[in-house]
């Protein structure tokens, strides 16, 4: 992420077993709260395989909405605008 020089809250590493819980989490944020509302932040947390939970409460994830086998990372913001490190239409 070439904006980024710093990711805030440090990081939660877990077993790989945790990685559905996060896929759940992340589901589960985007449908019941504001990001419900907002269409394009909702695509990119739909999409998102979340494999690393941020202190703060934020995620990141791989963003699957693109068909490469080297997916971008997603910043998955959970009171802001989340975004990836390679825009995808």
């Amino acid at each position: 992420m070439p904006d980024q020089t710093r990711i805030f809250g440090g990081a939660r590493l877990g077993p790989a077993s945790d990685l559905a819980d996060y896929c759940g989490a992340v589901g589960e944020w985007a449908k019941n709260t504001w990001i419900a509302d907002f269409p394009e932040q909702q695509s990119i947390w739909e999409s998102a395989f979340p494999f690393l939970r941020l202190d703060n409460g934020d995620d990141l994830a791989l963003d699957l909405r693109t068909d490469g086998s080297d997916p971008p990372v997603a910043y998955l913001s959970h009171d802001d605008e989340s975004f990836c490190s390679l825009r995808t239409s």
